[in-house]
């Protein structure tokens, strides 16, 4: 999947990250994953620390990526999670040209709702 994210487009390579996060956390949350809204705080879900310690572990078994510290800070949330990793994932062979994603695409990054 990361040799796929590193040659998509960003949009569509984003959606797919997203859609991703979207399953990883509706199955530690134990709910739909139509439910689970990309665009809201990872902090309104409850999420305790045995969680996280969850999120991370499946995030690094799909992505081969560790996530960073702030992870769960009290404004981060799906969107910003999957452009984050995304822009992990792309920096390791692009580092030495532009990048995708500015600071403000990521603590800008919105994703549709599934419908």
């Amino acid at each position: 999947m990361v040799e796929r994210l590193r040659t998509m487009e960003w949009l569509p390579a984003i959606n797919v990250v997203g859609q991703e996060i979207r399953d990883i956390m509706s199955g530690i949350l134990r709910m739909p994953p139509e439910q689970f809204d990309l665009n809201r705080s990872l902090a309104r879900y409850g999420i305790d620390s045995l969680m996280a310690m969850e999120m991370q572990l499946e995030v690094e078994r799909r992505f081969g990526r560790s996530l960073p510290v702030m992870t769960l800070s009290n404004e981060m949330t799906g969107a910003r999670l999957a452009a984050s990793l995304l822009a992990r994932i792309r920096d390791e062979d692009e580092e030495d040209r532009d990048k995708d994603a500015s600071p403000a695409d990521l603590s800008q990054a919105r994703l549709a709702q599934p419908q």
